[in-house]
């Protein structure tokens, strides 16, 4: 007799034979002589049928009395079930009840019901038994790893960044504080200056998926104040090569996950997209293209989410590039455009509605970030040690960060973020 997981379970090669399996009680169902009761794990269901007069009673009676939700081990014999999940039943020899669940939820694991998002959140911890639940972070995992393989496939070595920082990466006031010993320091909004000065430095192209933190006093369904980037940097790449860069990791993800995860997104009911070209357009044609289907915006504007969501419905709801930014409108450290320093080497990413990624060409000049940085009222001295890398044969480099749960919440098409962040932090919420 031996241990098996439920979604291991080979039908042809385990009939007639007696296993252990263990999982969580999904149902139990009592119609007279016959009690099945549904046994699950992180991927599967299985059927346990005890019939009268062929289980023990003792066995029928604690199933009988076993609450929703409770860990178990069952032993058994493996029979063949041709309209059972896995093409097989088992039945029960001996039920252990590894720990007893409550009798009351406080909320349902079923993947029918209905229940506001707040509540899930309180209750994580069981809402992550409703496979759909499961479903999204196993998709996000498959996003994470993807990512990872096709860039360290073409030579991109993964860095991490310090997780706090003395002055802000971007500038702006959106920052957590701390007392770092007898110093003010922040929680890092990005690690943009240090994938910077690790290519600078030698490594030449990095990536990195990175926690950060803005506190950024919104509540809408696609801001958190902690989240995760992935984040990439590779020296003497241009705008159009960063871009080109971009356009083939998202491809590259999205079919990953629809060839690996069928099961997931079929769960999720969402439908394969076919994505070969990704669409790029300037900032001031964007602009344009908005002023013609009535939306209240001019130039030098940023795009809100009704200018986000409008081009992409122009545009089939399909990802788009939109390049060529007002330097007013992006950070310090953007290049500018060689012909009209007004505009910078820079782009979004928008995608099912609202931006999935920014990115741009870097300064690689210290007199320039100087100047920069005293144009956008921003201390000089506070990024000292991140202007003094560039005065060693800096490369001329550029980079982009995806949003990684905004990523998972266009793939499974999720209608607020939170439902893409395992435990969410935003303005309400720092429990569980």
């Amino acid at each position: 007799m031996r241990e098996i997981k439920i979604f291991t379970i080979d039908a042809k090669k385990n009939i007639g034979k007696t296993i252990t399996l263990k999982g969580w009680v999904d149902d139990t169902r009592d119609i007279g002589k016959l009690i099945f009761l549904i046994l699950k794990d992180s991927k599967s269901k299985i059927q346990i049928v005890a019939k009268q007069g062929v289980v023990d009673e003792k066995i029928i009676d604690t199933i009988k009395k076993i609450p929703k939700e409770s860990s178990i081990q069952v032993e058994g014999l493996v029979k063949e079930a041709k309209n059972a999940v896995n093409g097989v039943e088992i039945i029960p020899s001996k039920v252990i009840v590894l720990n007893e669940s409550a009798h009351n939820l406080p909320i349902p694991t079923d993947s029918k019901a209905t229940i506001t998002l707040s509540k899930r959140l309180d209750y994580r911890y069981l809402d992550l038994r409703n496979e759909k639940v499961t479903a999204v972070f196993k998709i996000q995992a498959g996003i994470m790893t993807a990512f990872r393989e096709y860039l360290s496939e073409r030579d991109f070595i993964e860095f991490n960044s310090p997780g706090i920082i003395a002055s802000s990466s971007e500038g702006g006031a959106d920052l957590f504080p701390l007392l770092y010993y007898s110093k003010e320091a922040y929680l890092a909004q990005s690690p943009q200056l240090y994938k910077q000065m690790a290519i600078v430095g030698g490594m030449e192209r990095v990536f990195s998926i990175s926690r950060i933190w803005r506190a950024e006093v919104s509540n809408t369904i696609k801001h958190l104040s902690e989240s995760r980037q992935m984040d990439v940097e590779a020296c003497f790449f241009d705008l159009d090569d960063t871009i080109d860069l971009i356009c083939d990791v998202l491809v590259h993800v999205i079919k990953t996950i629809e060839e690996k995860y069928k099961t997931e997104l079929e769960l999720l009911g969402v439908e394969p997209v076919k994505i070969d070209k990704i669409k790029r357009i300037d900032y001031k044609e964007a602009i344009e293209l908005l002023q013609k289907n009535n939306v209240d915006i001019k130039y030098g504007d940023d795009l809100g989410s009704e200018a986000e969501k409008k081009l992409c419905q122009i545009h089939d709801d399909k990802p788009l590039i939109v390049k060529q930014w007002p330097s007013d409108l992006r950070a310090f450290y953007s290049m500018p455009d060689d012909k009209d320093e007004t505009l910078s080497k820079s782009f979004d990413l928008l995608y099912k509605g609202m931006e999935l990624a920014s990115g741009a060409e870097r300064i690689h000049i210290p007199e320039l970030l100087e100047k920069k940085l005293k144009q956008k009222d921003m201390d000089v001295d506070n990024f000292k040690a991140y202007i003094d890398s560039f005065k060693y044969g800096a490369p001329p480099h550029s980079g982009w960060a995806i949003g990684l749960e905004r990523l998972t919440m266009a793939i499974c098409n999720l209608s607020n973020i939170r439902e893409a962040t395992l435990f969410p932090r935003d303005t309400e919420r720092i429990t569980p």
